[in-house]
């Protein structure tokens, strides 16, 4: 059953806008987890705010579903729950959802200042993917300009560690090689096969760290 209560509130912001981004959970009750019915909810909301950003994410993952719900207009699709004792998760989430509530008042993406990283890392996110959502959801109204500081997530401070130090750096090179990928599936126009020799990589290997980072192409029927 379609949930109602997301529902009845676009019904009430038509036209308004009050909802900048919808985080969807695929799985939004027990018995939701084959996937129809999230692809359900998703038509429908999409059908009543086609401008609206969604960002689905999901326990389930298929990429056949993903490829085809992005095509239909979905911001993004991500896999949940990250592991607690996999820290490098954490940023490349937070900026695929700063890039679904973006614009920014300066017209340019969200983006988080060195300093705002090591609160994310440090968290331990019990409720997961729905908690790191709704702290940058507060965040950015909290914010000013284009960047979010520590003091916009509002998370508990506490001494950086050596181990949190080196959890840092391994999320930093998670980042890293995942904007990389993104830069040559770019530069190679989204052919894997032609990213993956840019790399110096096999193309199974591209698809596994494409796996990995949850990146998707979108292929093109050549008309």
């Amino acid at each position: 059953m379609i949930r109602p209560r997301l529902l009845q509130a676009l019904d009430a912001d038509a036209g308004e806008r009050a909802i900048g981004v919808v985080i969807q959970d695929m799985d939004f009750s027990p018995e939701a987890t084959g996937g129809e019915e999230g692809v359900a909810l998703f038509r429908e909301i999409k059908r009543r705010d086609p401008g609206l950003p969604v960002l689905l994410i999901t326990a389930w993952t298929s990429l056949a579903t993903a490829v085809q719900l992005v095509k239909e207009g979905a911001s993004d699709y991500l896999a949940k729950p990250w592991d607690d004792d996999r820290p490098e998760d954490v940023l490349p989430l937070a900026e695929r959802f700063l890039r679904a509530l973006s614009p920014a008042p300066t017209g340019a993406v969200w983006r988080l200042v060195p300093a705002a990283r090591e609160p994310l890392l440090r968290h331990r996110w019990p409720g997961n993917v729905r908690e790191l959502a709704n702290t940058l959801r507060r965040a950015v109204l909290a914010a000013t300009g284009e960047t979010i500081q520590e003091a916009d997530l509002g998370l508990a401070s506490a001494p950086a560690t050596p181990a949190l130090r080196g959890e840092a750096a391994a999320a930093a090179a998670v980042l890293g090689e995942r904007r990389k990928i993104e830069r040559a599936l770019a530069a190679a126009g989204g052919v894997v096969a032609r990213a993956a020799a840019s790399l110096g990589w096999s193309r199974q290997a591209l698809y596994r760290k494409m796996e990995k980072h949850g990146l998707v192409v979108e292929r093109r029927v050549k008309g």
